[in-house]
This record gives C-alpha cells, sequence and structure tokens, in this order.
C-alpha cells in the first residue's frame, strides 16, 4: 500500500510539472477518481452467500491529441481500484455446532487502461467514444 500511494503521488507530482509545457501541445494531464461496483463470478457452488461490494479508484491520465481539431486522442491512465465481494452465511454446523459467518473480500489493483478516444459535437455538447485496452 506504502508502494502504491508512493507512485501516486510521483506521477501527480510530474504531472503538475509538466502540465503547463504539455498544454500547448495538445497534451493535458488530469486527475481521476471515483466509485467501483463489483462483484464475484465464476463456478460458485453456493451463490447465496456473495454479494457485490462498493470500492474506490483513483490516479491519473494523460489525453494526447493525434489530430488538431481534437477529434481523436489517446489517454492512457495508472488507477488504483479496490474490487471485491461481500459473503455471509446464515448457518453451518461443524461437529455438533452451529455456526455463522460474514465478511468481506477486497482486492487492490493497479489498472493501466489505454483509451483510444473520438469526440464528436461541439464543446457544449460534447460526445466522447472510448475503446479500452486493459
Amino acid at each position: 500500500m506504502k508502494k502504491t500511494a508512493f507512485v501516486l503521488a510521483t506521477l501527480l507530482s510530474a504531472a503538475a510539472f509538466a502540465s503547463s509545457d504539455a498544454h500547448a501541445q495538445g497534451i493535458r494531464f488530469g486527475i481521476k477518481g471515483g466509485a467501483n461496483y463489483s462483484n464475484l463470478s465464476g463456478d460458485l457452488t453456493n451463490e447465496d452467500i456473495y454479494e457485490n461490494k462498493f470500492g474506490a479508484h483513483g490516479g491519473v491520465m494523460l489525453n494526447i491529441g493525434l489530430v488538431d481539431d481534437g477529434f481523436l486522442s489517446v489517454q492512457p491512465e495508472v488507477l488504483f481500484s479496490q474490487k471485491g465481494y461481500k459473503y455471509a452465511d446464515d448457518q453451518f454446523t461443524f461437529l455438533g455446532q452451529s455456526y455463522t459467518y460474514k465478511g468481506t473480500q477486497t482486492y487492490n489493483y493497479i489498472d493501466v487502461p489505454l483509451l483510444l478516444k473520438i469526440n464528436t459535437g461541439a464543446f457544449s455538447s460534447r460526445v466522447v467514444r472510448s475503446i479500452a485496452i486493459y
């Protein structure tokens, strides 16, 4: 976790120092954050005990214009992302004793998507389509 915080702080610092020079060249830096809503899927023996879980994501992005009018750009990102699930079983018996259990499983990831962005429309009513590679 300390390494992740250090990497994000380093990237944010580099973005802050480079943003003034790069903006004139059609390159923009930014900070991104939001929420994740994840679940567990696969060959589960008892799906009733698993629930979806909220997490957070945040990081930095770099938008690089490929054409002068801003129609097409590439956007690499580095994001810290939390995903996982909740589990609970009402009751089970082990060696003649009844037990209940519940908990949360959280996984921390570093996502590095590369988005190809197509900007259609004027600035006031812009629609952006994205294709991402993870």
